[in-house]
């Protein structure tokens, strides 16, 4: 009964919707004016490195300060947006 594994919530349809899709982030580097490195990692994290290449500081995409510093590197945190459902939505008015 293939039927009730997707209503029972098992399955590959099951997982397929409910499964998150993860970031990949491309690794890279920029030089700080204190001599330290600010390094955004493939997984999204933030790390701010002293001169010597130790952590200082790290923010992870969770974290609420992480766009504040993804910013230099190019990234806009915004909210995720959701596409209309049907032709019922928007104006009366054809075109608007």
């Amino acid at each position: 009964m293939a039927g009730s594994d997707v209503a029972e919530g098992n399955g590959p349809d099951r997982d397929a919707m409910t499964r998150q899709t993860t970031r990949h982030y491309k690794r890279r580097e920029l030089a700080t004016a204190e001599g330290g490195t600010i390094v955004l990692r493939t997984d999204g994290t933030i790390d701010l490195l002293a001169a010597d290449r130790t952590v200082v500081q790290s923010w992870n995409p969770e974290d609420p300060e992480w766009g504040a510093h993804a910013f230099r590197f190019g990234i806009r945190v915004q909210e995720r947006t959701i596409a209309p459902r049907g032709p019922d939505t928007g104006s009366d008015k054809p075109g608007f």
